[in-house]
């Protein structure tokens, strides 16, 4: 009878045993389940911000123009010289004059983009790019109010009254000059001969040369001049070697070079 009851245990254990095994198996199959179920979750999350921020990034590429660089830069000039002024405690009569002549500039060209926008600045360019080309060109128009302003340069009146000329004729050569060259040019791409364009074929950029020169003249650094220079031959003068090159294509446009200048709307230029 001992070996009976002692055999029924065996069996009974052994029962229990195999009922923990499969128990275990069990738990362990539910627990990858589980783990699998979470991995495919954070998977499909991946994918799908990879998937937004592609959208997002291709979105960029086509929305930005180099005109939307430009004009956040010019447009954001009054609020960088303020800024500066405040940051340094700076308000003598030197930096109110360089606000006002660069901070009306911006608003002059926000006004231009909106009314007859120039279309060679109507190009795409992805943010990488601009952030080599465009961005730095720019940010290096604001070397000469920080030097202004953090060193509290004072100038005398003489050049105080020449920047304002300077500026003033320049403000009404670029903006005459280019609505001008905008509406005729809606007309139809012939060659124009008249008006602004009269006697200098390039009178817009006279116009800009002449706004930008007394950023440079209310300062004591040689540096905005070297800035202003570099720029001017790098893109104002390659400009009016292509438009020279455009002009000479058109009905009339050697004879007309021959009687006009390439920058001044007087004198003979040689």
């Amino acid at each position: 009878e001992s070996t009976v009851i002692k055999r029924e245990a065996e069996q009974e254990y052994e029962h229990l045993e195999h009922m923990n095994e499969t128990e275990y198996v069990d738990s362990d199959d539910a627990s990858s389940e589980e783990i699998d179920e979470e991995s495919s979750e954070k998977i499909i999350i991946k994918q799908e911000i990879m998937e937004k921020l592609t959208q997002f990034m291709v979105s960029m590429k086509s929305q930005w123009k180099v005109n939307d660089f430009i004009n956040i830069q010019k447009g954001g000039t009054f609020f960088y010289v303020f800024l500066l002024m405040v940051l340094f405690q700076n308000f003598n009569i030197t930096a109110c004059v360089y606000l006002s002549l660069h901070g009306t500039y911006g608003g002059l060209w926000l006004l231009k983009d909106k009314i007859f926008p120039d279309k060679q600045w109507e190009v795409p360019i992805e943010i990488h790019q601009a952030c080599i080309s465009a961005v730095p060109v720019l940010l290096s128009f604001w070397v000469s109010p920080l030097l202004i302003i953090k060193n509290h340069v004072q100038v005398d009146n003489f050049r105080i009254i020449l920047a304002i000329n300077s500026h003033t004729i320049g403000c009404v050569l670029m903006m005459a000059s280019d609505t001008q060259k905008y509406f005729q040019l809606k007309e139809g791409r012939k060659l124009i001969t008249d008006g602004w364009f009269a006697t200098s074929r390039n009178i817009n950029y006279l116009g800009e040369m002449m706004i930008y020169f007394p950023y440079a003249l209310l300062g004591n650094s040689m540096w905005p001049y070297m800035i202003l220079f570099s720029y001017w031959y790098s893109v104002f003068y390659r400009n009016m070697i292509k438009n020279d090159m455009s002009i000479k294509a058109k009905e009339g446009g050697l004879e007309y070079i021959k009687n006009t200048n390439l920058l001044l709307p007087y004198g003979d230029e040689g």
